[in-house]
């Protein structure tokens, strides 16, 4: 079971950056680490010791700054607990933002494929909500609640920088084009196919993440493998 849960993570982790890759390319969004290949990368200790990670770190440019953008990736089959688990996210992205001047600017983003919070509607991430958050799960990551009270404003602030994203397995495979792998076929070819001759590198790995492919071995595709592929991964930038 830990074994499919993680192969099931892994999955979404590799599907939401290469979503995010594809659709924020007019900000240059592009991943520089996960949870999986660089764990140390993602890793904080807080002031109760209790240690904070997340599954995706990016990089983009938004509202003219250019900005570190922290992901946690949930992909699962139902929603029962993702409320709980989104607030937490808050207090702990709050947490990181407060620490040092130079996450102030960052982003952090909680993707997941599967609906939750939905009478709350926009409320999910304004400032109301964000600061309730913080006050319920705060005292994980900070000793002392009346100092995260004494800390409201600098919560309103902070709020801007939370974007929720629910991208279900529906959306997913309606914005996924679909290849079937033929004879001696590899990624290289696959993009000379599609005559994109432009495709960036980061865009290009971001196409061997989705796939799951090592960066070494692109050519080792199987004859009949069927490749779901996010429009505008391999779209000319």
């Amino acid at each position: 079971m830990p074994e499919e849960q993680h192969k099931i993570g892994l999955e979404y982790v590799q599907k939401f950056g290469a979503i995010l890759t594809a659709n924020l390319q007019h900000s240059n969004f592009k991943v520089t680490f996960n949870a999986y290949d660089n764990p140390n990368k993602l890793k904080f200790k807080t002031e109760t010791k209790k240690e904070i990670s997340f599954d995706l770190q990016g990089f983009m440019k938004y509202k003219n700054i250019s900005r570190d953008v922290w992901i946690e990736s949930k992909g699962y089959s139902e929603g029962s607990n993702l409320l709980n688990q989104y607030k937490n996210f808050i207090a702990r992205s709050f947490f990181i933002w407060n620490t040092n001047e130079r996450y102030q600017d960052d982003i952090f983003i909680f993707i997941t494929n599967v609906p939750f919070g939905s009478t709350l509607g926009k409320k999910l991430n304004s400032k109301e909500f964000v600061k309730a958050s913080v006050l319920e799960f705060g005292t994980e990551y900070f000793k002392d609640l009346n100092g995260i009270k004494e800390l409201e404003g600098t919560i309103y602030e902070f709020f801007k920088n939370i974007f929720p994203i629910i991208l279900t397995d529906s959306y997913i495979e309606l914005i996924s084009e679909t290849f079937k792998v033929s004879e001696g076929q590899s990624l290289w070819n696959l993009w000379r196919d599609r005559e994109n001759k432009n495709l960036s590198w980061d865009q290009f790995e971001a196409l061997m993440g989705i796939l799951n492919v090592n960066k070494k071995n692109f050519d080792l595709l199987r004859k009949g493998e069927v490749l779901n592929i996010p429009i505008g991964i391999l779209e000319k930038k």
